[in-house]
């Protein structure tokens, strides 16, 4: 199982791409599931059922256990925020790391797509997101995919640029090689 995890709760470019990837990966029969911060409730992040163990809102728990827990990899879709990648996705990482940190994090795998209209294509933000998930335990894989100059390479239905596809589609074949 793979979860694609579209960290923004934005329905822009970044989820265009993450529909992108879901659809890639159902075409080659592996069982995936996509997941957006836009469909996750957020009273899930508020106290207590954030921080105290045994109080936690039932939806950090199915979501701990059906996309983060149960699937062995992780692709994660981030957008780029002021420099780095957005809160939300941190405040998520945040919530399910005060339940059973270990099982939905340590020895996971996780690929990385960063989205941005800038040149980098969120390279700084998915350091960032690199330096948490390996404190976590989580294996990174070390090929990121920036997606530079996101607003000239897609149009209503996702990335249209074929460099850019095939680029992306290759860091897919490669990480569920993995």
């Amino acid at each position: 199982m793979i979860s694609v995890i579209v960290g923004t709760s934005h329905k822009g470019r970044s989820h265009l791409v993450g529909q992108q990837i879901y659809n890639k990966i159902l075409s080659t029969a592996q069982p995936v599931q996509l997941v957006t911060i836009a469909d996750i409730d957020p009273v899930i992040f508020s106290a207590p059922h954030m921080y105290n163990y045994g109080e936690h809102h039932p939806e950090l728990l199915r979501i701990h256990s059906v996309v983060f827990a149960n699937p062995e990899k992780h692709i994660y879709v981030v957008p780029e925020y002021n420099g780095s990648f957005p809160g939300e996705l941190k405040l998520l990482i945040d919530a399910l790391s005060t339940y059973q940190r270990n099982a939905a994090f340590n020895g996971k795998k996780a690929a990385l797509v960063g989205v941005g209209t800038g040149r980098a294509g969120n390279l700084r933000g998915m350091e960032d997101l690199t330096g948490i998930l390996n404190y976590l335990g989580t294996h990174v894989w070390p090929q990121k995919m920036p997606i530079s100059n996101a607003g000239t390479l897609m149009n209503e239905n996702g990335l249209s640029d074929q460099p850019t596809l095939d680029a992306l589609y290759k860091l897919l074949a490669d990480f569920m090689a993995f």
